[in-house]
């Protein structure tokens, strides 16, 4: 079937998420409820099998994936070492899932979709929802582009945002060039959680004083300035995410990849309230729906030249980071996590570059979680360990010196 070219560009990189504790059911019913989610077809995303290179992707029934179960993590083990553990199954199609004792670990290509549908599947996967219901699809189901309409919706609806987005694009931050020496890719996860009573004194300490900033900008500043410190060459040049559902239609959705990457500059004097102030700009400005188009154009321009894909190595240079908040996990209902104050999502995204280090996080049953993907042959583990506990630690103090 035909596929959006936006899914072809996001298909060059892959997540994983990997959630619990919770008392897993087999994994033969496990497998079924993927299956059950899968016979709804391409809607659903599970079918597909990403192609980095056509717009033509083939359907696969039932799905590609199928349960693996393996051995349980150790006493006292991250759970984010099944990141790696969940690479060596993967076959490079759509997706993998594993279990690992009380865990879950899905491998997925970002071609298929993104949280949004990877929360999907954790429903249906934990019986928190029915995959066979079609209600539960009924809102992906569409015959227009989602981004055509919301173009439409954006642009066409008020001209003026195009104007203003003409006029503020020589504004845009420029990215800094890599010049250093050739590394190669060395993927590497780590992750840090604040507990749900730290992540309230955040909120109540962000309402007094900073009201009006998201904890996305704040836990953004917080983060640069805490690799920064730990002796990470940091870029002043941020990407974040923008959902760009808020453009569509009440009742319309997709569980494709549907964010906009927006380059944003961090003044490290003036802290996450300058931040705030462009991230607002350019959500009312539109500036995520333009993104997609111009990624769009950019993509088919790619796969009428028949561009490969990008080398095993590259120089070396200034790190960008890339924070991405998904916000609270499960979008509806609760996930039956054995321990609460456990409770965790990890999202480890792959970074664009070696250059770039991808920050993922996620709130589950009110603790929040944050996971680093890099490569090690770039960026120092030890830093970004050093950088990651220094914001739970900082958040955890009566000064909240991570602010």
């Amino acid at each position: 079937m035909r596929v959006a070219a936006l899914d072809v560009a996001h298909s060059r990189r892959r997540s994983i998420a990997i959630v619990g504790p919770f008392d897993l059911p087999p994994v033969a019913m496990l497998d079924d409820r993927f299956r059950a989610m899968a016979a709804h077809g391409a809607i659903t995303r599970l079918p597909l099998h990403p192609s980095t290179t056509s717009t033509r992707w083939s359907v696969a029934p039932e799905g590609r994936a199928a349960v693996l179960e393996t051995a349980p993590l150790g006493p006292g083990e991250d759970p984010a070492v099944l990141a790696a553990r969940v690479r060596t199954t993967h076959d490079q199609h759509g997706m993998q899932i594993i279990t690992a004792g009380d865990y879950l670990a899905i491998d997925f290509s970002h071609g298929l979709g993104e949280v949004l549908m990877i929360n999907s599947l954790v429903d249906s996967l934990l019986g928190n929802a029915d995959p066979t219901d079609p209600e539960m699809w009924a809102r992906y189901r569409h015959r227009l582009s989602p981004l055509l309409v919301a173009a439409l919706r954006t642009f066409a609806l008020d001209p003026r945002r195009a104007l203003a987005l003409a006029a503020a694009r020589n504004d845009r931050p420029a990215v800094e060039p890599a010049t250093g020496p050739p590394a190669s890719p060395a993927p590497t996860t780590l992750a840090v959680g604040l507990p749900a009573e730290t992540v309230a004194r955040v909120r109540r300490y962000r309402d007094a004083q900073l009201p009006g900033v998201s904890l996305v900008s704040l836990f953004t500043h917080a983060l640069w300035r805490a690799l920064a410190d730990a002796g990470v060459p940091m870029s002043t040049v941020v990407k974040l995410p923008f959902d760009a559902r808020r453009y569509l239609p009440e009742g319309r959705d997709t569980l494709a990849t549907f964010s906009a990457g927006l380059d944003f500059r961090i003044e490290p004097t003036k802290g996450p309230a300058a931040l705030q102030e462009a991230m607002t700009a350019a959500a009312r400005s539109g500036r995520p729906v333009a993104n997609l188009l111009i990624g769009t154009l950019m993509t088919r321009r790619e796969l009428l030249r028949g561009a490969g894909d990008e080398p095993a190595a590259s120089p070396t240079g200034p790190i960008h980071l890339l924070h991405s908040s998904v916000g609270v996990l499960p979008r509806k209902g609760q996930w039956p996590f054995r321990d609460p104050a456990q409770a965790r999502m990890l999202v480890a995204s792959d970074p664009a570059d070696l250059n770039s280090i991808t920050v993922t996080s996620v709130t589950t049953m009110n603790n929040l979680w944050f996971t680093a993907e890099f490569h090690r042959s770039a960026i120092d583990p030890a830093k970004v360990r050093a950088a990651l506990d220094s914001i739970a630690e900082g958040a955890a103090t009566d000064s909240l010196a991570v602010i």
